[in-house]
């Protein structure tokens, strides 16, 4: 599909004497977010510098497609009672940015729903999807998400060395692939960590732990065991 103002089987083509533009990779709520280019909308503030999307309106509902192609895209919701839909979007942290793909906030909650096909691979130290300290995160959707942990965290979960004893967890549907990084489980906890409560009514769940960590719960040296239920 062409992306909005472009018309199927057309061509961008070059001025003489002028740069190509960069183009938007991935669109929030069908507004382009380009890289370098800071911007915002209804609920949303997009730092184009750092690449950070945050998620500012409670009850808010996004729709967040595309693909990103620098690395530096990360999605941060400090909205409470926010739904974030994520439909065939790519994300792939590098380790530069020490941030996950999709972060929650202690004291908020989130709904991540998921519409076609997408893959969220987590930088070094940082899950693919962070369920933070005191957050509350429920995974869902008719659609499909590979979730990638980075070197010591989990696929879906926390990081190590971090307790995470009262995050919780709530997968109703999907079909969730989550892989852990080394010593970290698929969803649940990192090497010598802990992690709060998960909690599975729904959906088709493939998820793999890596050096020792459990494919859900806990991992090497873990505080706690965090059970499925």
């Amino acid at each position: 599909m062409a992306p909005a103002g472009r018309a199927a089987g057309t061509t961008a083509c070059r001025l003489p004497g002028r740069l190509p533009l960069r183009s938007a990779a991935r669109w929030i709520n069908g507004t382009p977010l380009v890289g370098g280019t800071s911007t915002s909308g209804y609920g949303w503030d997009y730092n184009g510098a750092d690449g950070r999307l945050t998620l500012t309106a409670s009850t808010g509902s996004y729709v967040i497609t595309g693909k990103d192609e620098t690395g530096e895209f990360s999605i941060y919701a400090a909205a409470n009672l926010c739904t974030v839909v994520m439909s065939n979007l790519t994300m792939n942290a590098l380790d530069t940015i020490a941030r996950p793909p999709f972060e929650s906030v202690s004291g908020k909650i989130a709904t991540l729903q998921f519409e076609g096909v997408n893959k969220l691979t987590g930088c070094s130290g940082y899950p693919a999807i962070y369920v933070a300290e005191g957050s509350s995160v429920t995974i869902g959707g008719a659609g499909q998400v590979e979730a990638i942990g980075g070197a010591n965290a989990a696929g879906i979960g926390g990081r190590t060395g971090e307790t995470r004893g009262t995050a919780k967890l709530n997968i109703t549907g999907g079909t969730i692939v989550a892989n852990g990084g080394a010593n970290g489980s698929g969803i649940g906890a990192a090497k010598s960590a802990g992690f709060g409560i998960t909690t599975i009514s729904g959906g088709t769940i493939i998820a793999t732990g890596k050096e020792g960590a459990a494919g859900i719960g806990g991992s090497q040296g873990a505080t706690s065991s965090p059970a499925a239920q």
